[in-house]
This record gives C-alpha cells, structure tokens and sequence, in this order.
C-alpha cells in the first residue's frame, strides 16, 4: 500500500477484524483498553497509533497475541516515521528551491538575506548534509557582501580623493 498511513492501516485493520469476529463494539474494547471509543475507532482507520502502554491491554481485551501485535505496532510506527521523514525531506526541498529561486532573481545584497532565513534548527533535524551547503551558500554570499562593501567603501575615498588614487 502506498499511502502515508499504509503502516497504521494495516495495524487498524489487526485491530477491527477481530473485535467484529468478537462482536464488540468501539465502545467496549475502549472500555477494557481504558480509552474514549473515538481514540479505538482513529486505531483503525489508521488516523493514529496507541501508546505503547496500551498494547497490554488491547491484546487481551481482543484475545491476539501480545508478542505480534507488538510486533506490527513497531512495523507501523517505522512505517510512519520513514513516510513523515519523506514529506518532511520534500517540504525541506521545496523550501530550499523556493530560496534558491529568489536567490537567483534578487539582487546580491538580498541573496545574504534569504539565506539568513533558514531555521537552521530545522535544518540540523534534516541532516547534515543540506546544513553544510547552507552553511557554505552563506558563507560565500558574505564574503562576497563583504566584498562589495569594500568595493564601495574604496569607490567613496576615490571620489572623496578627487579620483586620485595610486596605481600599483
């Protein structure tokens, strides 16, 4: 299955399955589990995943085996995780390329500023990698701002100097 939540859905399906074959309602496994019927019914559909102290408790109200649902409860939560890591890298992408974009049709002086506004917080969670080309586009979008800086500066003792200045 592909979707985001192709994990949790397979985990809700463990889940429903055999409180039907049971003929329980959400409103009684939530009350052996000790959770509001809503939190069992989001279970399985895949909407979310119980806290791990609850797996106990589910196992035995719906008569499974503790050690696979367990099981499939990790194999949803990394599912969940790698699908969460994916769209977070595709938004960190999309983010970048939209800088970069503006970065490219801005004058110079503005390039220093977009790229001071990466949340490099943000970007340490992402990974290593993308913080070091962000850390070297900055660091070359101030040097080179430093540059022009002084290109100027020595631009307004020229003219300051009557546009004398010493040739080497």
């Amino acid at each position: 299955m592909s979707s985001p939540e192709a994990g949790n859905f397979l985990f809700g399906e463990m889940l429903r399955r055999p409180r039907l074959l049971r003929r329980l309602s959400l409103a009684g496994v939530a009350e052996l589990v000790g959770v509001a019927p809503s939190t069992v019914d989001d279970w399985e559909k895949g909407v979310s995943l119980p806290r791990e102290d609850k797996l106990e408790r589910i196992a035995a109200a719906l008569e499974l085996d503790e050690n696979e649902l367990r099981r499939a409860w990790h194999e949803a939560g990394a599912q969940r995780r790698a699908d969460a890591t994916r769209k977070g890298f595709e938004e960190f992408m999309s983010k970048f390329d939209e800088v970069a974009r503006e970065s490219r049709q801005a004058p110079h002086d503005r390039r220093y500023q977009l790229l001071k506004r990466v949340d490099w917080n943000d970007l340490r969670r992402r990974g290593r990698r993308f913080e070091q080309l962000f850390r070297e586009a900055l660091a070359s979008a101030e040097r080179s701002e430093s540059a022009k800086k002084k290109t100027k500066k020595k631009r307004a003792t020229r003219k300051a100097a009557g546009g004398r200045t010493k040739k080497r």
